[in-house]
């Protein structure tokens, strides 16, 4: 028997409890208390399963997670990051010349996450509709992003009933008089990260007196780079957050005009909560953005009078309108050959004329997150500076006397630098992991009872600085909390 945590909201539009399910799209809920409940098992009793050490010798938790299971778990974490560590040392390898990309990691969480909305959608998308739709009119409104993964999910002929339901939210958030938290939990959900950013991240929290100011303008510069070296700071991570905080200071200019920043003002779901915090006006602009994309895309969503007849003979009989109406759309003539198939294909497979449809629409709102291409495109311009300076012993040394990048950037400089500076940044990695691992080596050792009379030291935060070392700086962050993604992020 499934065991439902009391209050928790269902996907089905039933409370499981007397407590009612919170307001707001109630798959973004059934997410968060799924990952609440895994977490809560996880510090249980899952930290010495043999399930959870293979994950950890993986590669561990994602950043966004690393950073609530370090504010939740403290030192009970040794163990986990002396088994991630671990896990890295062997990912680097030991030939320094080895150009292989890394695979990638798998976070437990992400995956908990992962399975927690496919579940829900499933379950209000079929495979009984019936049920689906009065579970979706007892739980309305979902938020953007889970109305719009319906449209892949839901029976074709629910488009139109999907599309309602956009218009609606869309009118909703923009003529009822909410604050600006207020349209983005309406829009794009809850923030995941809520606690970190009003809670903060209890022992994980970095030290007040080493500020990092080296990039602090967003201006890569030679002495950037080595600055951030001498703090002990991975200099990619440091330098993909300064422009992206210069980007979202920038959108927030007080004189900026519309046409100056278009299309720089187009960010994904993390970055607009990051832009609340750090810049408000900033996420103001881009949410505006937002709400013209989608208004776009709902524009041409088809109605229920466009889409195809649901019988044979009807769709045979209105085949001259459409025919009309998709000429008027496009000026250019078909050929034979292409008016016959598209004859055939409005009559014989009407689901792939409004699959088309439902293309087209989503077209208006195709836009990379801004923000996540800065982070990209500042990381890789930092290792294109370490592969220039490390070439020359005075840097190459200064890099070795410190903790170099995090290991995440370090496994992509292994990948892609040249000769001279790669051999100088795998053995950097390689002599931190091992230092790195004695000392959650001697935390543990140091948490056994039998030897409470010795003296704690630095192996007390050692969990703290193996987090940094395979995550960077900005898991210690706490407004500016999208991490640098691995490829193209679609804006919210």
């Amino acid at each position: 028997m499934a065991v439902e945590t009391e209050g928790a909201p269902s996907v089905t539009g039933e409370p499981t409890s007397a407590v009612s399910p919170p307001a707001g799209c109630v798959v973004c809920a059934f997410v968060g208390s799924s990952l609440e409940r895994r977490m809560f098992f996880l510090f249980a009793e899952g930290l010495g399963e043999s399930w959870f050490v293979d994950e950890m010798g993986r590669g561990g938790f994602c950043l966004r997670h690393a950073r609530h299971v370090g504010r939740e778990g403290g030192s009970r974490l040794t163990g986990a990051y002396r088994h991630v560590v671990a896990g890295w040392r062997g990912r680097l390898g030991r030939d320094e010349a080895a150009r292989e990309p890394l695979p990638a990691l798998g976070c437990p969480l992400c995956e908990t996450e992962t399975w927690a909305e496919g579940h829900a959608l499933w379950l209000l998308a079929g495979p009984d509709h019936s049920r689906a739709a009065a579970a979706l009119g007892a739980v309305e409104p979902l938020c953007l992003a889970h109305l719009d993964r319906l449209l892949d999910l839901e029976g074709r002929r629910q488009v139109p009933e999907i599309r309602a339901r956009l218009v609606a939210l869309l009118e909703r958030a923009t003529t009822a008089r909410l604050g600006l938290e207020e349209q983005l939990t309406l829009l794009i959900g809850p923030d995941p990260d809520q606690a970190i950013r009003t809670a903060g991240l209890g022992g994980l929290a970095a030290p007040p007196d080493t500020p990092s100011t080296s990039w602090s303008d967003g201006l890569l510069s030679v002495e950037g780079f080595l600055a951030e070296l001498e703090i002990g700071r991975c200099p990619a991570c440091t330098g993909s957050a300064a422009l992206v905080r210069r980007l979202l200071g920038w959108l927030a200019g007080p004189d900026l005009r519309a046409e100056d920043r278009r299309e720089l003002e187009h960010l994904c779901a993390g970055h607009l909560r990051d832009g609340l915090a750090i810049a408000p006006l900033a996420a103001e602009r881009a949410l505006a953005a937002t709400l013209g994309r989608w208004v776009g895309l709902v524009e041409r969503l088809p109605t229920a009078a466009q889409l195809p007849p649901p019988t044979l003979a009807e769709r045979a009989r209105r085949f001259g309108q459409h025919d009309r109406e998709e000429r008027a759309r496009r000026p250019e003539r078909p050929g034979p050959l292409a008016a016959a198939g598209a004859a055939v294909g409005y009559v014989a497979w009407p689901g792939a004329i409004i699959e088309e449809l439902v293309a087209r629409a989503r077209a208006q709102r195709t836009h990379p997150c801004v923000a996540c291409n800065v982070m990209i495109g500042a990381s890789g311009r930092t290792l294109d500076l370490a592969d220039a300076l490390l070439v020359a012993e005075p840097a190459a040394a200064r890099y070795r006397a410190s903790p170099g990048f995090c290991l995440g950037h370090a496994a992509r400089a292994v990948a892609v630098l040249g000769t001279q500076a790669r051999f100088t940044v795998h053995a950097t990695a390689r002599a931190r992991i091992a230092r790195q691992l004695w000392e959650l080596d001697e935390g543990l050792r140091k948490s056994s009872w039998s030897i409470r009379y010795e003296p704690r030291g630095p192996e007390t935060r050692a969990w703290i600085d193996a987090l940094v070392l395979v995550l960077g700086e900005q898991v210690r962050s706490t407004d500016l909390l999208t991490p640098e993604p691995r490829g193209r992020v679609p804006a919210a």
